[in-house]
């Protein structure tokens, strides 16, 4: 069965670019998509069911290429210097995280929130904070369950690392072990090759090694590899902070991206998330033109993920840079909410800033980093995109409402007016899993109520009550003193 639904502004595609069609439609017939354009152009099919969007701006689904995939503890340290310090009797002993029961609430969470939060495909990170050389095999095919039970396509990975630490004195204790890593990557390909026996659209793999400072050089080959010959993408957290720079300069004594570059791992496969240091240059922290050119070459995606590090502080520096130089940038959330608009919206502002220009991450740029250069990092031509042929992917996004304002161009009244808010309806491989904004199927209130009490208990455990488990504190003088009845 046809359906056609009828678009204030529909995000068409041309073969290379988005374009706009005022009062257009699209037409989608089970996963995949039959016609853009206008309604009553000749080639438009007959359809059986009709959607009136009338007042709203149809795009293909967003593309979160770094999504948290957890219960975040991440916010506890909003406004504050504070972090986790792991001590090194919790490193000595035994670091069960959550039941497996609570495992299925903090993945079935994460996934609700991720489809209200606009993305229709997503790849999942969750936390190593707490974990020492690998992820719980449990918890991340509890998130495979989930994402294919409410319908979002997601990309799971197994984390591994063959470098871990605990804190002695505010300093890092780094401690190797090939054996640990050796298992965790085994885990992690053999996690991977049963996602692929699937071969289910709605779940899909990648090799994630957890990032480059805990990772060895043999580790990192290894990685890619094994992702070569698998045909899957490989991803890691890459030059996040000040810290890793310094420590690569000490143990490799060249930079993060000469480090990769010389391993030969850099190229089109694989995806480094965030970059925000690169080298030693770390006041300013600007992107070198040797840095860009030895990106561009090589055909490696970067993860842009500019909220988690904006509440920290600072940011990337800059995503205009990277985009002039035509390497392929697509964007992530990485904490809580998974609201890829803002983060849009975040992107804008952070390049304007960073270049002092106000042309600087224009909304056609960023939008297209959400969309195309999502789909591009993960090597799919039929996803970011609506365009005959395509996965029909499709938001339904309100942006003519007293909220968000009147409509002058409908991108820039997305990046900079909207939210997820906004998002009245998700349609992925051709099933509508958020209508009415509400997830189909779903009891929003109690899984919310779940994931409230699993959070209070994960607080007062790994962070209250800091001799048992890890040296960290929740709250400082920045916050309002909470009275309790």
């Amino acid at each position: 069965m046809k359906t056609l639904i009828q678009g204030g502004y529909v995000v068409g595609f041309n073969g290379v670019e988005h374009i706009i069609f005022e009062n257009g439609c699209v037409v989608y017939e089970n996963e995949f998509i039959n016609y853009v354009g206008f309604p009553n152009d000749p080639e438009c099919p007959d359809y059986d069911n009709y959607i009136d969007a009338t007042n709203s701006l149809i795009s293909p689904g967003f593309i979160n290429l770094h999504c948290i995939a957890n219960i975040d503890i991440q916010p506890l340290f909003i406004d504050t210097n504070n972090k986790i310090l792991r001590s090194k009797k919790w490193f000595d002993g035994c670091s069960k995280i959550m039941s497996s029961k609570e495992y299925d609430i903090s993945a079935r969470y994460s996934i609700a929130s991720i489809i209200k939060g606009g993305s229709t495909t997503f790849c999942a990170v969750t936390s190593m904070a707490t974990k020492k050389y690998e992820n719980s095999v449990y918890e991340s095919q509890s998130l495979v369950n989930n994402s294919i039970d409410l319908g979002i396509r997601g990309y799971f990975a197994n984390n591994y690392q063959d470098i871990s630490y605990y804190n002695l004195r505010n300093k890092k204790i780094f401690k190797h072990d090939e054996y640990l890593g050796d298992r965790a990557l085994k885990k992690a390909i053999t996690f991977s090759k049963n996602i692929l026996k699937k071969n289910d659209d709605l779940a899909n793999t990648f090799l994630f090694p957890y990032t480059t400072e805990t990772c060895t050089n043999d580790l990192l080959y290894k990685s890619y590899k094994v992702s070569k010959s698998l045909n899957i993408p490989l991803r890691t957290h890459f030059a996040q902070y000040k810290s890793e720079v310094d420590s690569t300069y000490k143990f490799h004594k060249i930079s993060p991206l000469e480090r990769l570059n010389k391993l030969k791992i850099l190229d089109h496969n694989l995806t480094l998330t965030h970059s925000i240091y690169l080298d030693k240059n770390n006041k300013q922290n600007e992107i070198s033109t040797k840095d860009l050119k030895c990106l561009y070459d090589t055909g490696t995606n970067i993860c842009h993920c500019p909220v988690v590090y904006l509440r920290k502080g600072y940011g990337l520096n800059s995503f205009q840079s990277l985009v002039n130089s035509g390497i392929n940038v697509g964007i992530g959330t990485d904490t809580v909410p998974p609201d890829i608009i803002k983060e849009m919206s975040a992107t804008s502002m952070l390049s304007k800033i960073k270049d002092d220009d106000p042309t600087s991450g224009n909304s056609r740029q960023v939008y297209n980093a959400a969309t195309l250069g999502g789909a591009k990092a993960l090597n799919r031509k039929d996803l970011g995109r609506l365009d005959k042929g395509c996965r029909a992917d499709i938001l339904i996004i309100n942006i003519s409402n007293l909220r968000t304002g009147l409509v002058d161009d409908p991108i820039k009244a997305l990046v900079y007016y909207s939210c997820s808010n906004d998002i009245k309806t998700v349609i992925i491989n051709g099933t509508i899993v958020l209508d009415d904004y509400n997830i189909i199927g779903l009891d929003e209130g109690k899984l919310y109520n779940d994931a409230q009490n699993l959070f209070n208990k994960i607080r007062m455990k790994y962070l209250v009550n800091p001799k048992k488990h890890f040296n960290a504190k929740s709250t400082d003088n920045n916050t309002f003193k909470i009275i309790k009845n």
